[in-house]
């Protein structure tokens, strides 16, 4: 996600606003980097070969260049010392590999390797920043561990608990340890704090979410569908991406495999714009939209000539077209014919890739002075760190956020010494001396994307 999509001030804003020295170093939505009272390392940093303004001071680009080369000459011997995955397997996922099957796919150890690449560049930049003393307070982010417990959950636990994924003992004993690991490396710079530590310290970690198992079910990549039938375009596919990106202005319906119906649902989307050659009408037309979708679907049959989908109706409440494919076409012996091609059922059918999924119960940690010791917090939610962060460097509170400073985490006599002040607002973000808009063209595919997974309305 952009930063130029974010309507108020980042906690980083506020602290630069007040004259507070913070430095940031790959927190989300942080690119395109600003102007602060520190270092700013943008989230998307890694990618400042195509994209401008990854970093403030642009001074700084140098030494961070030189610590990222760095670790990219350490990495692939401690992916194979410390994770058992190993430069073969790495290479194959970067000719190109997508098995989508097993935990052992090439596409899961090259996206884990990737994230834990940049990980360990942002945890070496922590140590340089700490070093440097650059400034009073450092914000971290890392991914890594996020992405372990996706990709590799189901080696962690006994096969009766596995929610029916298939077991296999040897990739389960050889990757049980990713994620454990890749915990061990996030807690790396805790552990060079630690050794610096003081009464003035405080030390804040948030996790926004847990994980637990996602059962293995059977789903169907209906895009696929929809793309032969010119309903759904991607943008073209270069070897550097491992998923294949849709292509939002050329898209007249989609597919979301995250949101399961009773049945097959497909979304309008609202965004598109009339350019497709297959298709000349007008964008605000959208009873003439969905009649093309309907028209096309109907067009779908399995091999002896019977449709393949029944139309069920419309959700008024979501505006998604709802579709009943018949049954027998879940048998991977079935054929199904769209236009002139033939597509076996078994192409389309697969299993989740990922066997962790999103757990709503997080992680808050707060340490330091005025915090109770060994106390247990029950109510307390991520909307509550900027306001406990602005606590602790004596900055009011504000009516409009969300959180507060969680009272039950804060000694009897803290908050009575020192109770947070109130203003009416730091106002709305405004963009800071370094920075200037990047393309809308961007936002506008961030937009459509967070709309399709109902992030945004």
């Amino acid at each position: 996600m952009s930063g130029n999509l974010r309507k108020v001030k980042a906690f980083w804003n506020i602290l630069t606003d007040n004259n507070k020295p913070v430095s940031v170093i790959g927190w989300w939505a942080s690119w395109p980097a600003e102007k602060i009272s520190g270092v700013l390392i943008a989230d998307l940093f890694p990618f400042r070969d195509t994209l401008q303004q990854t970093c403030f001071p642009v001074t700084m680009q140098p030494h961070l260049e030189q610590i990222s080369d760095n670790c990219s000459r350490e990495l692939d011997t401690i992916l194979a010392r410390d994770f058992s995955i190993v430069p073969d397997e790495i290479s194959l996922y970067n000719e190109g590999e997508r098995g989508l099957t097993t935990v052992s796919d090439q596409s899961n150890i090259g996206l884990f390797r990737r994230d834990f690449k940049y990980d360990l560049e942002k945890i070496h930049y922590f140590n340089l920043l700490a070093a440097q003393q650059k400034s009073s307070q450092i914000a971290l982010f890392l991914n890594s561990t996020d992405i372990a417990s996706h990709l590799f959950y189901r080696c962690t636990a006994p096969a009766h608990e596995n929610g029916n994924w298939s077991t296999d003992s040897e990739l389960d004993s050889r990757f049980n340890r990713v994620i454990e690991q890749a915990y061990r490396y996030a807690e790396t710079p805790l552990h060079s704090m630690l050794e610096q530590m003081s009464d003035l310290v405080h030390i804040c970690i948030v996790s926004d979410h847990g994980f637990t198992f996602v059962p293995y079910t059977v789903t169907v990549s209906w895009n696929i569908v929809l793309s032969e039938l010119g309903l759904l375009s991607y943008l073209p596919e270069n070897n550097d991406q491992k998923f294949r990106s849709i292509d939002w202005d050329r898209t007249l319906a989609y597919y979301d495999p995250r949101k399961p119906r009773q049945y097959l649902a497909i979304t309008m989307n609202p965004d598109f714009v009339a350019t497709n050659q297959q298709h000349q009408y007008s964008n605000h037309d959208l009873h003439q939209r969905e009649a093309i979708v309907l028209k096309n679907m109907a067009s779908v049959r399995l091999a002896d000539g019977r449709p393949l989908f029944s139309f069920i109706g419309k959700d008024n409440a979501s505006g998604e077209l709802l579709f009943e494919p018949r049954t027998e076409f879940l048998d991977n012996t079935a054929t199904l014919l769209v236009g002139n091609k033939e597509f076996p059922a078994s192409n389309l059918l697969q299993g989740p890739r990922l066997s962790g999924g999103h757990r709503k119960e997080g992680i808050i940690l707060l340490w330091g002075a005025g915090f109770k010791q060994g106390h247990r917090l029950t109510t307390s939610t991520t909307y509550d760190v900027t306001p406990t962060l602005l606590w602790v460097n004596n900055l009011p509170l504000s009516h409009d956020f969300k959180g507060s400073v969680p009272v039950e985490a804060m000694k009897p006599n803290a908050l009575s010494r020192r109770p947070p002040q109130l203003i009416e607002s730091y106002g709305p973000r405004q963009l800071h001396e370094f920075q200037t808009a990047m393309s809308e063209s961007v936002d506008d595919q961030i937009k459509t994307k967070l709309k399709a997974l109902g992030y945004i309305n």
